[in-house]
């Protein structure tokens, strides 16, 4: 996973991935981000801790509106649902 790039999705005090939600205290963001409508950000998984359940990645772009997920992504759903925090 480490170099891949992958979209999160922003919604009302949560964080998605393909069919889960991280809530703000799980993942290290700023309190600004806290007002978002529908939006999702392009990111660059820097280190996967399988162990810990932890995704470490670089913001890429943000964007507003909603967005389809790429079918690599998706393979990756299973992975992704279980990350419990995102730095």
């Amino acid at each position: 996973m480490k170099g891949q790039e992958l979209k999160f999705c922003l919604k009302r005090y949560g964080f998605f991935n393909r069919r889960n939600c991280l809530d703000f205290n799980q993942v290290q963001l700023p309190d600004l981000t806290l007002n978002l409508a529908s939006a999702y950000w392009t990111i660059r998984v820097i280190n996967y801790r399988e162990d810990e359940n932890k995704l470490f990645v670089d913001i890429l772009s943000y964007h507003v509106g909603d967005t389809e997920f790429s079918s690599d992504q998706v393979e990756l759903s299973d992975i992704l649902v279980t990350i419990d925090k995102v730095i």
